[in-house]
């Protein structure tokens, strides 16, 4: 059975025997993970199979709403930073070419990250944290409630304005926090767990983009030795960029790579199905 859907997807050769697993197979799966954005294990574990069972009727969908988006879109900027939402990948793109690359954390789906255009024209280095009121009702007070240390041991301050977390390596920005002018009211930043980023799974902020490598971009925006010497403290610090980057947050779920392979992603927040764009948000993280 697995070996006639792969024949049928084009992920193995139409000539391929019937018969017991074998390495032409397995091969053709990771072929086939590849192309799905999932791990490559050649296991047909239970994400490989829900891609699997994806009725060609929604891969169809998904390739005429990649199709409009594309018509619609403008730019021909020669250095901008792009953020694939369904892939949880950005590129920081320079001549046609990516310099920097690397996974991201996006919006859960009652979170969801808005695609959308604007340019980063500030940085803030050692970033505190202003915590949104759902997550300070929902997780923080409760904390500190069964433990009256929580807040002091994590570095955490009660204002007028309600709960706010100093710079540090614990802080949920990490280091850096790219900021640019948006009526979702989301920024991009870092993110203290690196292997957050491992996770299959990587629709866990509420709305906000955390970027692996967040810090090696600074670094390209702003220079080596100004970032390096700046998070060397934790003095919250905001630059405004010589050269603002654009930046481009894009919502697509199929594309076409440069040798004529088709991708797809999830449709995480079904708006290839005529789900509605996501709401601008109020209490970002």
């Amino acid at each position: 059975v697995l070996r006639k859907r792969l024949i049928a997807s084009g992920d193995l050769d139409i000539g391929a025997t019937i018969g017991p697993v074998d390495d032409e197979l397995q091969d053709a799966l990771r072929r086939f993970q590849v192309r799905h954005g999932l791990p490559q294990d050649g296991v047909a574990g239970a994400s490989t199979l829900a891609a699997l069972d994806v009725p060609v009727e929604r891969r169809i969908a998904s390739l005429s709403a990649a199709r409009q988006r594309l018509d619609a879109r403008k730019w021909d900027d020669k250095r901008y930073l792009l953020v694939d939402i369904p892939g949880a990948a950005y590129r920081l793109m320079e001549d046609g070419h990516a310099v920097l690359s690397g996974p991201v954390l996006v919006g859960r789906a009652d979170a969801p990250t808005p695609p959308l255009d604007g340019v980063i024209d500030r940085v803030t280095l050692n970033p505190a944290w202003k915590i949104p009121q759902r997550v300070a009702d929902a997780r923080l007070w409760p904390l500190q409630d069964s433990d009256a240390s929580y807040f002091y041991n994590h570095g955490i301050h009660v204002s007028d304005d309600g709960l706010r977390q100093d710079p540090g390596p614990a802080n949920p920005l990490g280091r850096v926090k790219f900021l640019f002018d948006n009526p979702a009211g989301i920024a991009l930043h870092g993110d203290p767990d690196p292997q957050a980023f491992d996770a299959p799974d990587r629709m866990t902020t509420l709305g906000c983009v955390a970027l692996s490598g967040a810090e090696d971009l600074a670094r390209r925006l702003l220079g080596a030795a100004r970032i390096d010497a700046a998070l060397a403290g934790r003095k919250t610090e905001t630059v405004t960029l010589a050269q603002p980057l654009p930046l481009h947050m894009i919502y697509d779920t199929a594309w076409v790579d440069a040798d004529g392979t088709v991708e797809f992603r999830d449709d995480i927040y079904g708006l290839d199905t005529g789900g509605k764009p996501p709401p601008v948000l109020q209490d970002p993280a």
